[in-house]
């Protein structure tokens, strides 16, 4: 498995010879420099995800969790979890706000606040096993594909819709 920065500074490397070490590797292609991390109880996972501004990493277990690191330091900032099976992949959103982890059917995407870490919204969908999966660029729509190879895509209501809906659902006097 890999991953590469947005700028395409540093690729997180995860194959064979870095598990059978027991460590994931976080190369700067720029400066040639590499350095080996421990990889924590459950990696190698899923498919890891760098933030827009490269500043985080994040990578799914085969434990149900996630783990984010801050790139800098490579200090584990948070590790979030709670999902019943699996987990598979790790990617945020273009702002930043949200870390989305992957899983199965019932939970197949979940998304987390980047502040507190916090579970904000978990989005079913029939199927397993849903690696790929990216934002629109403008963070409105979230596209997942199942292994099976069904595409699930979520949209974002626009304020305008969330306040006709709003009007809707208010009580009338």
């Amino acid at each position: 498995g890999y991953a590469i920065t947005p700028d395409g500074t540093q690729v997180l490397m995860l194959g064979d010879t870095q598990a059978a070490h027991g460590v994931f590797s976080l190369v700067d292609v720029v400066r040639g420099q590499q350095r080996d991390f421990p990889m924590p109880s459950g990696l190698p996972g899923g498919a890891a995800g760098f933030s827009f501004d490269g500043r985080l990493l994040a990578m799914a277990d085969d434990i149900a969790r996630a783990h984010v690191w801050e790139t800098a330091s490579f200090e584990r900032v948070a590790t979030v979890g709670g999902f019943t099976l699996g987990t598979h992949a790790a990617f945020f959103s273009p702002d930043g706000l949200r870390l989305g982890v992957t899983s199965n059917g019932a939970e197949a995407v979940r998304l987390f606040d980047t502040v507190d870490w916090h579970p904000v919204l978990t989005l079913p969908a029939p199927g397993s096993l849903f690696r790929a999966v990216e934002f629109s660029s403008d963070g409105n729509v979230l596209g997942a594909m199942s292994e099976a190879g069904a595409l699930h895509l979520w949209r974002a209501p626009s304020w305008s819709e969330i306040a006709a809906a709003e009007a809707l659902a208010a009580p009338k006097p």
